[in-house]
């Protein structure tokens, strides 16, 4: 099981004990919802006997899997074309859903926040096709998106744009907001819907898809409050979509030493941790509150995240936690 500090472990052996204590030939069934930042989806991890199954939540019905446990609270899922992982940690969970029609990952939560977005500066990797260091303020209900490129040009994807309900049943506080994508050359609605651990908010965002004028119906990215530098320390789960870098999407695991980052997914460093270049994004650009690294002696990806959180967000599209 992944170790992390702010007693991780603690939170996440008791969701998943309620629903493995249910095999005892009663027909009980105990569901867990998890929410993204998804206007038409939402996730349930549920016992029923002495199966555990996901249940993928959709506005048009609910496809159901049985879960086939691989660690504690890590599972494998596979029915016809259609394979997949979850692996829960601190009431986040993390999917990953292959099959020939579509492939995709998500990040989803039981730690939502019940209230407004809270006021502040904002640290993430946004905009799908680029993956670019990113910064959001939120002020009155508004926000502001600035992308930066790896000279440091600033592009701003929207500005003081207003952050409303989406007025959508089947999440809890999810909001929305028009913004751009694609380095400003189209915009639309973006989702948001609060998380909030260790008494630290941060927003999971889903962002337009120019490609299908929707949304894609996943988190794309959390965007982590700019208090500090970040100091990544432990084991975490890591659910990764290779995206432009590489095929494939999965779940596994990574390190923090002091040394930097161990994760043989994204790449080594002459075969061992990759160094993190403090408050710098890419190409040595200054930024409180993000790291990057470089692997395989050719890759460069931006890191943030927030250590009372104990979750973190590299541009392979990857989420720690």
């Amino acid at each position: 099981m992944p170790v992390k500090p702010n007693n991780s472990i603690l939170f996440a052996i008791i969701p998943l004990t309620l629903l493995a204590s249910c095999g005892t030939g009663q027909n009980d069934s105990v569901g867990n919802n998890y929410y993204s930042a998804s206007g038409t989806t939402y996730y349930q991890i549920e016992s029923a006997e002495s199966q555990l199954n996901l249940n993928i939540v959709t506005t048009s019905g609910v496809a159901s899997y049985p879960l086939t446990t691989t660690a504690a609270n890590a599972y494998t899922f596979a029915s016809g074309n259609t394979t997949g992982t979850v692996t829960v940690d601190n009431n986040n969970l993390g999917i990953s859903f292959n099959n020939p029609q579509s492939t995709w990952i998500d990040f989803a939560t039981q730690n939502i926040s019940l209230n407004t977005i809270p006021d502040g500066t904002y640290n993430l990797i946004c905009d799908q096709s680029n993956l670019s260091a990113c910064q959001a303020s939120v002020s009155n209900n508004a926000i502001s998106i600035t992308e930066y490129s790896v000279t440091g040009q600033s592009t701003q994807l929207c500005q003081n744009s207003p952050i409303t309900s989406a007025n959508v049943n089947f999440s809890p506080s999810l909001f929305q907001f028009n913004c751009g994508v694609n380095g400003g050359s189209s915009s639309g609605t973006w989702y948001a819907l609060p998380i909030t651990i260790e008494s630290t908010t941060g927003i999971m965002l889903n962002e337009y898809d120019s490609t299908t004028n929707t949304n894609n119906d996943e988190t794309d990215e959390i965007a982590f409050p700019n208090s500090s530098t970040i100091n990544p320390s432990g084991t975490y789960y890591y659910l990764y979509n290779g995206g432009a870098v590489s095929s494939g999407v999965g779940t596994s695991t990574a390190q923090f030493i002091s040394a930097g980052l161990i994760n043989q997914i994204v790449g080594l460093c002459s075969g061992a941790a990759c160094a993190l270049i403090k408050n710098q994004y890419y190409n040595n650009m200054p930024a409180v509150g993000f790291d990057w690294y470089n692997a395989n002696g050719m890759d460069n990806y931006n890191l943030v995240g927030n250590d009372l959180m104990g979750i973190y967000q590299d541009s392979f599209e990857g989420f720690y936690y």
